[in-house]
């Protein structure tokens, strides 16, 4: 089985969705666990709504997202977990399916296996998935987050052997936690499965945001002793700030332009002007 747990403050014009890509599917071995911050736009009428499809579900102040996926995790049942937002959901009727094929012939050693996320535009529409094997991967990994965590499959045991993500990280908590597993546990690639759509917003698209998803991902390193690339994080760290000032100097109107003309030179698809 697995355990979908999604997290959500005040997001009733996308939870429906959410949790109906979810109940949906044509393959029924799944649990669905929803953790509400004390949502007071309608949140809970849909949670009432889908209340007997729901294994598990609360509503209660918290102290952000990892906060309250811990809440969830005392009530798991499933053998995997996946962790969603409220603005997410499953990309097919046939993700569970899909997904436990491949999870069943997983060596018991494997605590960590991902898959592909469908990045969306503004209007909802696809752009391109994310989710690459982990020997592509891995060195990118020791500098930032780059795993698509939405598509993310731990085994539930995982949180036994290291405990509950860290509340004290705002937006790089995920990072922290998988940084504490891989020493001991490679994750593994489920291929180009598409499992979650994901929609634009937050750290990718807000500056501040990304400014501390930067400091969080190196404390995060230093706290586990990981070495510190300094050429990347400085690199990665002038791309926000000239984001930044782009968004100043030029408008909101223009900067869109102007970074997609960076990534068209990086060799990467349009982004910005389709958020």
């Amino acid at each position: 089985m697995i355990s979908f747990v999604v997290a959500v403050y005040n997001a009733a014009d996308t939870l429906a969705q959410c949790l109906d890509s979810v109940i949906a599917q044509n393959c029924q071995d799944f649990e669905l666990l929803v953790i509400d911050g004390g949502s007071s736009d309608g949140s809970l009428d849909v949670l009432h709504e889908r209340a007997s499809q729901i294994a598990y579900w609360t509503s209660d102040a918290d102290q952000g997202v990892y906060d309250a996926w811990n809440k969830a995790l005392p009530h798991l049942r499933g053998e995997w977990v996946c962790f969603l937002g409220a603005d997410d959901y499953l990309w097919s009727n046939d993700v569970v399916g899909a997904l436990i094929e491949q999870l069943k012939n997983l060596s018991a050693h494997v605590c960590i296996a991902y898959g592909q996320i469908v990045l969306l535009d503004k209007g909802g529409n696809p752009m391109f998935a994310l989710g690459d094997p982990w020997e592509s991967v891995e060195s990118q990994f020791m500098k930032k987050m780059c795993l698509p965590h939405p598509a993310v499959m731990h085994r539930r045991d995982v949180f036994e052997t290291y405990g509950e993500f860290d509340t004290s990280f705002r937006i790089a908590g995920d990072y922290e936690f998988l940084l504490r597993t891989i020493t001991a546990n490679r994750p593994h690639y489920l291929g180009e499965l598409l499992v979650t759509a994901m929609r634009p917003g937050g750290l990718s698209t807000n500056p501040a945001n990304a400014i501390m998803g930067l400091r969080e991902a190196h404390r995060a390193l230093a706290k586990h002793g990981y070495p510190v690339a300094w050429l990347s994080q400085c690199m990665a760290w002038a791309r926000v700030y000239l984001r930044l000032l782009a968004s100043r100097w030029l408008g909101p109107r223009l900067t869109p332009t102007v970074l997609d003309w960076g990534r068209r030179l990086r060799g990467l698809p349009p982004y910005w002007t389709k958020v």
